[in-house]
């Protein structure tokens, strides 16, 4: 029996909503690339992992040529035209595995990796341990998915482990990903009185940091994104349960009753009595500007009554 493990702990990881990353597998293999030839390589639908096992060569993505050795690996993405060209080497050798899924782009971003730097060094073996694995597992039936995936979701949790620490030189790579992660923060914790300083220090960023994410990104500000998040859930069970005002007001993250209503009026024109036994939906005008594109998706306008929040695709 492991001696140092931690007994009578239970670890809340998610809830059903968390937005995380998934992968649907597509396809994988292993070339030799000979001598002055060149290889056309990746998936125009899909994302592409490549690892370069034996020799050196050039790949060209978006007319950029990077330089490749032995024990890198590099990323093809979707809509990109790549290639690798064996440069004076008897012959190259990759293995590759080709999937797609939800929020992948972001990871790689976030272990450093985009189309305008699609490779890392490997000087530990481990990606080329992993990737020849996973090839090597989808030759043997039955059940070979599932540990595929386990390969391919290894392979990500090591490249984000040895990425640098990540920063806003480049807003543009991890914006979008801090706000998704900071919705999902917010949509599941702001019952529980949470602070835009709290949401900062989740999400590890300073608070001028997290302004600028959820302005950038959500053209609004990290407090109102807060507050509209419990209007909206105030406003659906004003018209949908027979709680008190108390309750509601306790129920999404306001310990005191007469500031939640000074609140609601202040955002609707209306008491929470009166919205209640009315039958108006109210846009509240402040958070009518929030339509953020994320990943090609734009949440609605944040419409006060019956509106639920959707993500449209």
């Amino acid at each position: 029996m492991n001696t140092n493990l931690k007994k009578n702990t239970v670890v809340q990881i998610s809830e059903r909503s968390h937005l995380n990353i998934t992968f649907n597998l597509l396809s994988c293999g292993n070339c030799d690339v000979f001598e002055d030839e060149s290889m056309n390589v990746g998936n125009p639908d899909a994302f592409t992992l490549c690892y370069l096992n034996e020799g050196s060569g050039s790949i060209n993505v978006r007319h950029l040529i990077k330089h490749v050795n032995e024990g890198d690996m590099f990323a093809c993405f979707p809509g990109d035209v790549s290639s690798i060209t064996n440069i004076g080497q008897e012959k190259l050798n990759i293995t590759w595995v080709s999937f797609s899924g939800y929020l992948i782009e972001n990871y790689l971003k976030r272990a450093g990796i985009t189309s305008l730097h699609p490779s890392v060094g490997d000087p530990e073996g481990y990606l080329g341990q992993k990737m020849s694995h996973l090839y090597s597992t989808s030759l043997k039936m039955p059940n070979r998915y599932c540990k595929m995936m386990a390969d391919l979701y290894n392979i990500f949790g090591y490249l984000l482990d040895c990425s640098a620490q990540r920063s806003f030189v480049d807003e543009d790579m991890n914006a979008e990903f801090y706000a998704l992660s900071a919705i999902d923060y917010v949509e599941r914790t702001c019952d529980k009185g949470l602070t835009v300083e709290e949401l900062a220090e989740k999400m590890k960023l300073s608070r001028k940091e997290l302004d600028r994410v959820f302005s950038s990104v959500l053209n609004i500000s990290p407090k109102k994104y807060i507050i509209s998040v419990r209007m909206e859930r105030a406003c659906r069970a004003l018209r949908k349960t027979s709680d008190s005002i108390a309750e509601i007001a306790e129920a999404v993250g306001y310990a005191n009753q007469f500031y939640f209503a000074k609140e609601f009026k202040r955002l609707t024109g209306m008491t929470p009595s009166q919205y209640r036994n009315s039958n108006v939906n109210v846009e509240i005008k402040e958070f009518a500007s929030m339509t953020p594109p994320l990943n090609n998706n734009k949440y609605d306008v944040r419409v006060i009554g019956e509106v639920e929040r959707t993500i449209k695709s």
